[in-house]
C-alpha cells in the first residue's frame, strides 16, 4: 500500500467501509472527508460486494453486521492481505470481544458514537502509517535475510565470536570465539556447547536453545555467562537464529564479549535500579513540546535512549538536542504541525546523544495544542541508528559484493533453471567475448561444447532436485568466436522464499593446464614406448622404497604385468625375501644419495648387474631408478674363456719343456758322434741330427709365436 500525502494533509487512497447501517456509514464518511478529501470511500453492504473488490488501502468494518460476523470477515480480509489496516466499529457491549482481536484480525477499534467517530481520522492515519512502516521493515528484513543466505561469509577476523551448533555439538567457531574461551578451535570442535556455559546459566541457555529448535517463541538476543578455559567467567551477548548447515537444522550464534560493558552495567543497575524499573519496558521516548518548541515533559526512557536525565531535558528547547545541520528541517516540520492542528507528521533526523554520539531517530509529532488536557505537541521518538546502520551495511555489502564479483579472477555467472545466462562478471565477458547487453540472450548450449552440454543439463537437473553438488565439473566450452576454452566449474543454487530461482557458477580457465596435461600424457606415452622397448629392466622406487613404476621387460622377467609389480618391494618379487638383500645397490643408493652399482644372483640362478641412480626434487631424495642387466650368459662365457686361457698357458709351458728335453739328449749324441765316428756313417748320422736340429728350430719358432698368442690373449681376453 502506498500513501500519497499532499501539502494540505489529504490522503489519496481507497477506503472500504463495511457497514449495513446508513446512519453509521454517513457519520463515518462525513468524519473521514474532513481529513481524507482526495480518498475514494467505498461502501460495502454485502459479502458479494466485498468479494469483487481487490484493490483498497484500508478497511473500516462494523463488528455487528446483519449479513455476517464482523470478526470473521475481518479475519478473512487479513488473510488475503496483511499489509492493509483494519479498524473496527464496536458497540460498547462487545468492546471486550473486539479488544481481544486487536493485533490479530483488526489493528484498532472505535466505539460506535458520534463523539468517538471524531477520533477515527487520527486512528486511520496512525494505522496506515504504522502498516506502511511495518511493510517497510518487513521488506528490509526479508532483503537482509535473502542477502545473508545468498552471500553469507564468516570472517575469521570478525570482532564477535561466531558459532554453529548442531545436535548439541559445536560444529564451527571462528578464531575470535576460541580466543574468547581461551582455547584453540580444534579443542572446541565436536564438543558439547554447554561445556563453555557457566554452570548457573546452563539450564536457561538450554531451554532457550530447545525452544529455538522447536521453533517456539525463543529469545533471539540474550545474555549469558561463559566459562573460560582458565575457569574465569566472561559475560556475553548472544544473538542466535536457526539455519541449515550441511542440510540439517542448526543454530547460528553471534557472541559478543560484553564483560567490560556488563561490569559497568551492573554497577549502574545497582545505583539506578529504581529508575530502570520504570523505563525498562519502554521502547520509545515521549515528549510534549510547547508551541515554541520548549520541552514541557519527557518520559524517563529518555535516559536509556539519549543518555539525558529527564530534568536535564525539561525546560530546554528541543533543538538543543538535535544535530545542527538538521535544525532547519526540524523547524520546517514543527511549523507544519503548528499550521495543521490535529495533524500528524513523521520525520527522521539526527540527534546528539549525551555522550556526543550522533544517533538517528524517527519522530512522530501530533499537534494537540487545541486539546486542553495536553496543550502541546506530542512527539514520540525512537532510536533507529541500528536500522539506519543496517541499511548502510546492506548497501555497502551489495557494493563490495558487486565489486568483488566484477573484479574476481575467476569466471562468475548466474543462469536461470533453463540455462539462460542472466549475468556474468568482467572475466566471463572477456573470456567468452560477450557484452552486458547479451545477458538473457545467451544459453549454456551456446557456449558449452555439444559433447558436454548433456552433462551440464544433468547437473542442473540434480541441483533443481535439491541435490548438493560438491564435485568440480570439467567442460569444454566455445567462445563467441569459436575458440576452445576448458573450464572447471562449481555450481550452487540461489534460493528465494524456499524456491530455487537461479544457479550461480564459479568457473576457472584451465585451458593452458589442459594443453600441458595433453602434452604430458603424450610425453608419458612416448616415454613408456621407449622404456618398454629397452631390454634392460627399469624400475622406479618411490619414497617408501616400493616400486611405483616398471617397464615391460621388468614384468616379463617374472611373468607378470608391469602394473602388478607396483606398490611392492623388489626383494619380494625377484628374491622371494621379506627383507632387503645384503649389499643391495638400490638400498645403498638410498643410504648414500649417490650412484651405486653391483651384482646379485636371483634364486633361479640368473646373474644381474644393477645400477642405482638417485632422484632429487627440491634438494630432497625422493626416489631411486634401478636399471638391471641380465649378465648370466656373459658370466658363463667369461668362465669358459678363462678356462681356455688357462689350458693354453699349460700347453705352451709343456711345449717349451718338450723342446728342452729333446735338445739336451740331441746335443749329447752330437758330441759322441764327433768323438767316436768318422767317415760315411758319421756323415749319415750328422745329416739326421741336422734334420732334428732344423725341426727343433721350427719348434723354437713355434714357441715364440705361441708366446705372442699368449700375450695377446692375456691382454685382450
Amino acid at each position: 500500500m502506498e500513501n500519497h500525502e499532499n501539502k494540505n494533509g489529504n490522503n489519496s487512497s481507497k477506503i472500504l467501509i463495511i457497514c449495513d447501517k446508513s446512519k453509521d456509514w454517513e457519520l463515518v464518511t462525513r468524519v473521514l472527508r474532513t481529513e481524507f478529501r482526495n480518498s475514494e470511500i467505498i461502501e460495502v453492504r454485502s459479502k458479494s460486494e466485498l468479494e469483487i473488490i481487490d484493490d483498497f488501502s484500508a478497511v473500516i468494518i462494523d463488528m455487528q453486521l446483519s449479513w455476517g460476523d464482523g470478526i470473521e470477515i475481518a479475519g478473512e480480509i487479513r488473510k488475503k492481505d496483511k499489509t492493509k489496516p483494519i479498524i473496527a466499529l464496536a458497540h460498547p457491549k462487545i468492546e471486550e470481544v473486539v479488544l481481544s482481536e486487536v493485533g490479530r484480525g483488526i489493528d484498532c477499534y472505535v466505539m460506535k458514537s458520534p463523539l468517538h467517530y471524531k477520533k477515527l481520522p487520527y486512528f486511520l492515519k496512525s494505522a496506515i502509517n504504522w502498516k506502511a512502516k511495518e511493510v517497510e521493515f518487513n521488506k528490509l528484513r526479508e532483503t537482509l535475510e535473502e542477502r545473508e543466505e545468498m552471500y553469507k561469509c564468516v570472517v575469521e577476523n570478525a570482532k564477535d565470536g561466531i558459532l554453529i551448533i548442531q545436535n548439541g555439538l559445536v560444529k564451527f567457531l571462528n578464531r575470535k570465539l576460541a580466543e574468547m574461551w581461551g582455547g584453540e578451535v580444534e579443542e572446541v570442535l565436536n564438543t558439547p556447547f554447554t561445556n563453555y556455559i557457566h554452570p548457573d546459566d546452563v539450564n536457561r541457555v538450554l531451554e532457550i536453545h530447545k525452544k529455538r529448535l522447536s521453533k517456539k517463541d525463543a529469545e533471539s538476543i540474550y545474555e549469558a555467562r561463559l566459562l573460560r578455559k582458565n575457569g574465569r567467567t566472561a559475560y556475553a551477548e548472544i544473538s542466535a537464529t536457526l539455519i541449515k548447515y550441511k542440510g540439517e537444522t542448526a543454530v547460528l550464534a553471534v557472541i559478543r564479549d560484553i564483560t567490560d560493558r556488563k561490569t559497568l552495567y551492573n554497577e549502574l543497575k545497582r545505583r539506578e535500579k529504581w529508575f530502570r524499573a520504570l523505563v525498562e519496558n519502554s521502547a520509545d521516548v515521549i515528549l510534549v513540546l510547547s508551541e515554541s518548541g520548549e520541552v514541557k515533559y519527557v518520559s524517563p526512557s529518555v535516559e536509556r535512549v539519549a543518555g539525558y536525565k529527564p530534568e536535564e531535558v525539561e525546560g530546554e528547547m528541543v533543538f538543543k538536542f538535535a544535530y545542527e545541520e538538521d535544525y532547519q528541517y526540524i523547524y520546517e516540520n514543527l511549523l507544519f504541525l503548528l499550521e495543521t492542528p490535529g495533524n500528524m507528521k513523521t520525520i527522521k533526523f539526527r540527534a546528539i546523544h549525551k555522550n556526543g554520539e550522533i544517533r538517528y531517530v524517527e519522530a512522530t509529532g501530533w499537534n494537540q495544542l487545541d486539546n486542553p488536557i495536553v496543550n502541546g505537541i506530542i512527539v514520540n521518538f525512537r532510536d533507529i541508528t541500528d536500522r539506519v546502520e543496517a541499511e548502510k551495511r546492506l548497501k555497502e555489502s551489495e557494493r563490495r559484493y558487486r565489486e568483488l564479483w566484477e573484479n574476481a579472477n575467476d569466471i562468475l555467472y548466474i543462469h536461470d533453471p533453463n540455462g539462460v545466462l542472466l549475468d556474468g562478471n568482467k572475466m566471463a565477458r572477456e573470456k567468452f567475448g560477450y557484452t552486458k547487453d547479451d545477458a538473457g540472450k545467451v544459453n549454456l548450449a551456446d557456449i558449452i561444447d555439444k559433447e558436454y552440454i548433456s552433462k551440464a543439463m544433468q547437473t542442473i537437473d540434480r541441483i533443481l532436485k535439491g541435490e548438493d553438488i560438491n564435485e568440480v565439473q570439467k567442460y569444454l566450452c566455445r567462445t563467441k568466436d569459436g575458440k576452445e576454452l576448458w573450464l572447471e566449474v562449481r555450481s550452487q543454487p540461489i534460493i528465494e522464499n524456499g524456491r530455487i530461482v537461479a544457479i550461480q557458477g564459479i568457473a576457472r580457465d584451465i585451458t593452458e593446464r589442459e594443453i600441458l596435461e595433453n602434452k604430458l600424457r603424450k610425453s608419458e606415452m612416448e616415454k613408456s614406448l621407449i622404456l618398454n622397448s629397452i631390454n634392460e629392466l627399469i624400475i622406479y622406487h618411490g619414497r617408501d622404497k616400493r616400486i611405483t613404476w616398471a617397464n615391460k621387460t621388468a614384468g616379463d622377467s617374472v611373468n607378470m604385468k608391469p602394473e602388478e609389480l607396483t606398490d611392492r618391494y623388489c626383494y619380494e618379487i625377484w628374491h622371494n625375501r621379506k627383507e632387503p638383500c645384503v649389499d643391495c645397490p638400490v638400498y645403498a643408493c638410498w643410504e648414500s644419495g649417490d650412484y651405486e652399482e653391483g651384482e646379485t644372483i636371483t634364486p633361479d640362478g640368473r646373474v644381474w648387474f644393477i645400477k642405482a641412480y638417485p632422484v632429487y626434487e627440491g634438494g630432497e631424495l625422493t626416489g631411486v631408478v634401478e636399471i638391471c642387466e641380465d649378465i648370466t650368459e656373459k658370466r658363463k662365457f667369461e668362465k669358459e674363456r678363462r678356462l681356455a686361457y688357462e689350458q693354453i698357458e699349460r700347453n705352451i709351458e709343456n711345449y717349451a719343456i718338450l723342446v728342452d728335453e729333446i735338445r739336451n739328449p740331441l746335443n749329447v749324441l752330437l758330441g759322441m758322434i764327433e768323438l767316436n765316428f768318422t767317415g760315411e756313417s758319421a756323415e749319415v748320422m750328422m745329416e739326421q741330427i741336422e734334420k732334428i736340429q732344423r725341426l727343433l728350430e721350427k719348434l723354437d719358432q713355434g714357441w715364440l709365436e705361441s708366446e705372442n698368442v699368449r700375450k695377446f690373449l692375456k691382454k685382450y681376453i
